[in-house]
């Protein structure tokens, strides 16, 4: 039980971060749409940089276990492309806007293995986190074959935005998954438990 505590606590910051991450990118590309894309790489290196440490300390803090491998991918990845961002602005300032609408669509694949688990625990919010992956799969897209021409930072940063707050409003979805959990394993405890004096074979 400490361990399923423990690994949503840490899902909740690691979302946390992610999420406000987007909001604030977001914000930028509406900001900032007219002037030099390197202001928006600097930023965005800067909060993914942090996204990256987090994951790696993470990592470290719970210790070397089976199931943390994915932490420290990420971090390091993380890591990576922020310091692309940092030291090749200019590399990235084209494609910039295509990386976003991927990681949407990253973010959206995960809803659905959210989604996935949730339902097969006959949770009710499970149809809202389907529904929060429906609409980051469709901004991603829209964003990666850019429909909107000029127009595309705009869009892309208002979908940055939207994305974060979707984030958010999933992290709440997060305690049914736990609380279920929970219930589970008292459930359990409690069949286990046998009435003093009676014998197996009663």
């Amino acid at each position: 039980m400490d361990k399923l505590k423990n690994a949503l606590k840490k899902l909740k910051i690691q979302a946390s971060v992610a999420a406000v991450a987007l909001i604030i990118i977001g914000l930028m590309f509406i900001i900032f749409r007219d002037t030099s894309l390197n202001v928006i790489c600097y930023v965005a290196g800067a909060l993914i940089m942090v996204w990256g440490v987090l994951c790696l300390l993470t990592f470290f803090i719970t210790g070397f276990v089976r199931g943390n491998a994915g932490d420290l991918a990420l971090g390091l990845t993380l890591v990576l492309v922020a310091l692309i961002l940092f030291i090749k602005p200019w590399v990235i300032t084209g494609i910039i806007t295509v990386l976003f609408g991927i990681a949407l669509i990253v973010d959206g694949a995960v809803k659905l293995q959210q989604f996935v688990a949730m339902n097969r625990a006959k949770i009710k919010s499970r149809w809202a986190v389907l529904a929060f992956a429906v609409i980051l799969l469709v901004l991603g897209i829209l964003i990666v074959f850019d429909p909107f021409g000029s127009s595309i930072m705009i869009f892309a940063g208002i979908a940055l935005i939207f994305a974060g707050v979707l984030d958010l409003c999933a992290l709440g979805l997060v305690k049914n998954l736990k609380d279920n959990a929970e219930r589970n394993v008292i459930d359990l405890d409690d069949d286990d438990i046998k009435p003093e004096g009676t014998d197996e074979g009663e």
